[in-house]
C-alpha cells in the first residue's frame, strides 16, 4: 500500500510538489469534481446557468490568474522590502511558534490565507508536520489574505465556466468519449497546478509555466499556431534536458539545479499529455515525443532515488542514529538534549524499524530527513559547516540583551551537541534596525537546521524573528 502511496505521489509532485501528502487527497477531489462538471445533465444545466463565450472567459481566466499571483508576489515584495532583505532572497519567518520560507521562486506567503480562513472559525493551524502559513499571521495584513481568498475563489468558478466551454467544444467537434477524458485528466492537471500554486508556490514556481502552456493549448488545440507553439515549448525541454545531463548527474542531494530538474520534468509530462490531445500521427514524432517523457521522468525518479533508499532503509538493531523531534519519544531512543522545542535522541541496540517508520512516530514527513544515519547519509567526523545568515529582531528586543546571552551561551554550550555557535554581531550596513550576521557550526549529522536555529533564538527571548541571506560554508576554525 505505501509503494502504491509513493507511485501516486510521485505523479502528482511533478505538476503540484510539496511535503505533504494532502495535496494528493485534493487532487483526487478536484478530479472528481471536473468529472462531474462533464456529465451531460449537470454540464448542460450549468452552461444555461453561466453563459460566457469560450474566448471571453479565456481571456477573464487569464486576468484572474495574473492578478492571484500578482497579490503574492507583490506580498513577498514588500516583505522582503520591510526585513531590509534583496527582494530575490529566500526568507525563513520565525513566528506563532512556527516557521516558514518564501522567496519569489517559491512563494508561500499564500499559505497564510489557509491559517487565516481556519483561525478565523477558532480551528487551530498550529502542527509540526505542515506548513499552512499560520507563521505569516500578524506579520502580512489580513487584508491581503482577503483579496487571496476572493481571487481564488474567483478564479476557481472562472476554471469550472471555461472547461464547460471546453467540454462543450469538445462535443459539438464531434470527439468521443476517449477524447473528452484524456482533456478532461489534462485539464485537471494543469488547472489544480495553478490553483496549488496560487496558495503555494507562486507565479515563478517551475510547475506553473509548463501548467499555463497546458491550459492555453486545451482552449487553442484546433488552432494550427497551437501546434507550433506545442513543438517550440518540445524543443526548448530537449535543450534543457541535454543541458541538466551535461551540467548534473542524476543525484537528489546536493542538486544544484533543483528549479531546473523540476521545470524538465513538468514540462515532459505537459508535452506527453498534449501530445495525445493533438493526435500526433507521424512515427517520428511520436518516438521524439516519448523520448522526452521517457527522459524528463528518468531525470526526476534519479534525482530521488536517494530518498526512496532512505525512506526505506530498515536500522537495525546494531545501528545508531540520530532522531530529530518535537514530540516526546519511549524508551526504543535515548534522550541526548534539547533545542528549544527540538529534542535530539539516539538508538542504541533498542529499535528494528524502517526510517519511515521513526518518521510516523515522529509525526512529520520522510522529507524533513528527521533522521541521520552515521555511515549512510551523514558522517560524524566530517567537519563541521558554517551557516551564515542576517537575522531580524521583529520582536526588538534590545540588542545589547542578544549579544550578550548569544556569547554566554556559546561560551557554555554543549560540546558534545550537534551545533556549536560561533559568532553574533550587530550588521551596521543592514538597511533595518536590528539586524545582526549570525554564523552558526553545523555537523554533518543535522537534519532540522532550521528548528536548531529557532530553538536557539527562542532561548536568548527572540520568538519573532526573520533570516535571510543564507548560504553554507565550509568551518574553517573548530574550537574545542
Amino acid at each position: 500500500m505505501e509503494i502504491i502511496n509513493d507511485i501516486i505521489k510521485f505523479i502528482v509532485d511533478i505538476f503540484a510538489g510539496g511535503r505533504s501528502s494532502v495535496r494528493v487527497a485534493l487532487f483526487i477531489i478536484y478530479l472528481l469534481f471536473i468529472w462531474i462538471l462533464s456529465l451531460e445533465y449537470i454540464r448542460s444545466r450549468l452552461s444555461n446557468f453561466i453563459k460566457f463565450s469560450s474566448q471571453n472567459t479565456f481571456r477573464l481566466l487569464i486576468v484572474s490568474i495574473f492578478l492571484l499571483f500578482s497579490v503574492t508576489l507583490l506580498s513577498q515584495f514588500k516583505l522582503s522590502s520591510n526585513m531590509g532583505a534583496p527582494l530575490s532572497s529566500l526568507g525563513v519567518i520565525f513566528h506563532n511558534g512556527e516557521i516558514s520560507s518564501s522567496g519569489i521562486f517559491h512563494n508561500h506567503i499564500g499559505k497564510g490565507s489557509i491559517s487565516y480562513v481556519l483561525n478565523s472559525f477558532g480551528i487551530s493551524t498550529a502542527n509540526d508536520g505542515m506548513d499552512i502559513g499560520f507563521a505569516y499571521q500578524g506579520i502580512i495584513n489580513n487584508y491581503v489574505y482577503l483579496a487571496i481568498l476572493i481571487l481564488f475563489l474567483i478564479t476557481f468558478i472562472i476554471f469550472v465556466a471555461n472547461w464547460l466551454n471546453v467540454s462543450g467544444n469538445l462535443l459539438n467537434a464531434g470527439q468521443g468519449n476517449r477524447q473528452k477524458y484524456l482533456f478532461l485528466i489534462c485539464y485537471s492537471i494543469f488547472s489544480f497546478s495553478i490553483l496549488k500554486n496560487a496558495i503555494d508556490g507562486g507565479l515563478l514556481n517551475h510547475e506553473v509555466l509548463p501548467s499555463l502552456i497546458g491550459i492555453y493549448l486545451i482552449n487553442n488545440w484546433q488552432k494550427p499556431s497551437s501546434y507550433k507553439l506545442f513543438w517550440a515549448y518540445a524543443l526548448v525541454t530537449i535543450i534543457l534536458i541535454i543541458v541538466k545531463l551535461i551540467t548534473n548527474n542524476f543525484s537528489y542531494l546536493g542538486d544544484g539545479y533543483m528549479f531546473l530538474r523540476g521545470f524538465i520534468g513538468s514540462s515532459g509530462l505537459t508535452i506527453i499529455l498534449t501530445s495525445m490531445m493533438f493526435k500526433v500521427q507521424d512515427i517520428k514524432s511520436k518516438v521524439l515525443i516519448v523520448i522526452i517523457f521517457v527522459s524528463s521522468m528518468m531525470i526526476l525518479f534519479g534525482s530521488k532515488i536517494d530518498y526512496y533508499a532512505y525512506k526505506y532503509l530498515n536500522v537495525s538493531a546494531s545501528d545508531e542514529l540520530y532522531v530529530f523531534s518535537k514530540t516526546k519519544l519511549n524508551d526504543d531512543f535515548v534522550y541526548l538534549y534539547s533545542t528549544g522545542e527540538l529534542m535530539i535522541y539516539r538508538n542504541k541496540s533498542k529499535i528494528n524499524d524502517t526510517v519511515q517508520g521513526i518518521s510516523n512516530r515522529i509525526g512529520v514527513p520522510i522529507n524533513y530527513y528527521p533522521v541521520m544515519i552515521p555511515g549512510f547519509n551523514c558522517n560524524p567526523m566530517k567537519p563541521y559547516q558554517e551557516v551564515v545568515f542576517k537575522l531580524v529582531d521583529i520582536d526588538n528586543v534590545s540588542g545589547d540583551f542578544i549579544e550578550e546571552v548569544f556569547v554566554l551561551l556559546s561560551d557554555f554550550q554543549n560540546k558534545d551537541s550537534l551545533h556549536r555557535l560561533n559568532y553574533l554581531r550587530a550588521d551596521p550596513d543592514a538597511v533595518r534596525p536590528g539586524t545582526y550576521a549570525v554564523s552558526i557550526y553545523f555537523s554533518d549529522c543535522v537534519s532540522r537546521k532550521i528548528d536548531i536555529i529557532e530553538g536557539v533564538f527562542s532561548t536568548i527571548g527572540l520568538q519573532t524573528f526573520y533570516i535571510y541571506d543564507i548560504e553554507d560554508r565550509k568551518a574553517q576554525i573548530m574550537e574545542d
